[in-house]
């Protein structure tokens, strides 16, 4: 008895939630920019989503130009009509949010503009129902995807094995190099007799290196960045991630060594080789985690495609 009351309860809501969705006054004919299975879409929940998409695609200097304005709106117009299948599907399946939620979301909005009349300075012509039933269903699109899709999601820890097992391959950390340096800068606009003493400097300290005298304390005294205050540690890395013409120096030597002097664009670096890492084929324990995202992330697209698809083809779509 108590769960067939509490269904008819589930279903009075969802039918008021439907009324509070599509018959507010403040959706005027002149208001309405599509509609989703009876539900209707506004400018100026429009506008708020061309508002969320248009700071990634202007620029600091300025704005976007016509035709990309369009373009973003357009997208944000694709955006809501998605949103709006969602609520479509979450009545159908009686799916609610409750008001505490919403009131929730709303308490910023509230909080902003305390009074009734900042409010709807601020709302530019839209009602406050509109506006809540806007933010509701915002969290019942949410809410529908959770059911649907994301409460569905499931990897095992066999899948993540099976994974790993299959791409073991990718998990491999390449060969790791650390190395240090003393660099010697040079203006690249002096002529090569200008730029000889530099180099004699260099080789100076090339020399020195070679010969056994400790290269962080070179490094210290001599190198002409910010490194030197590390004795000239420039970490790890591995092939690819430096200049090529000093990675291709270090490559070359063998731990301990300290290489010629290497000129590149920015002066003259003088290098040694602290350590070399071998190739490592990384474990399973160790991709664990990044596996699992991985599937859960695949799984949730499939999911959320063999979703929205039929939703598209089963409700109506009217763009005004």
């Amino acid at each position: 008895m108590r769960m067939v009351v509490r269904k008819m309860l589930k279903r009075m809501l969802v039918a008021l939630t439907l009324g509070i969705l599509c018959l507010s006054p403040a959706w005027a004919g002149e208001d309405l920019v599509a509609s989703v299975g009876g539900i209707p879409i506004t400018r100026y929940e429009l506008k708020r989503q061309v508002s969320r998409i248009l700071p990634l695609n202007s620029s600091y200097h300025g704005g976007v130009s016509r035709e990309k304005l369009e373009e973003i709106k357009a997208k944000a117009l694709d955006e809501l009509i998605e949103q709006t299948l969602k609520v479509r599907y979450a009545l159908d399946n009686e799916i609610v949010v409750p008001s505490s939620e919403l009131d929730a979301k709303l308490k910023p909005v509230w909080e902003k503009f305390p009074t009734p009349e900042e409010l709807q300075k601020a709302l530019e012509g839209e009602e406050v129902s509109a506006l809540r039933a806007s933010v509701y269903r915002n969290l019942l699109a949410k809410k529908a995807e959770e059911v649907a899709v994301a409460a569905k999601v499931k990897v095992t820890d066999e899948d993540v094995a099976s994974y790993y097992r299959q791409n073991k391959e990718k998990y491999f950390r390449p060969r790791m190099y650390r190395a240090s340096q003393i660099f010697i800068k040079v203006d690249p606009r002096l002529s090569n007799d200008e730029r000889r003493p530099f180099l004699e400097k260099a080789r100076d300290l090339s020399r020195r290196g070679q010969a056994g005298e400790d290269f962080y304390n070179l490094a210290y005294y001599n190198s002409d960045d910010d490194k030197r205050y590390v004795g000239g540690d420039i970490g790890y890395f591995h092939e690819g991630q430096l200049i090529p013409v000093i990675e291709k120096s270090i490559v070359t030597l063998k731990v301990g060594e300290v290489s010629d002097p290497v000129e590149s664009i920015y002066g003259y670096h003088v290098l040694k080789l602290v350590e070399l890492k071998e190739p490592t084929q990384l474990s399973l324990e160790e991709k664990r985690d990044e596996i699992r995202k991985t599937l859960e992330k695949q799984q949730q697209d499939e999911l959320y495609q063999a979703w929205i698809g039929p939703l598209k083809a089963k409700y109506d779509v009217q763009k005004f």
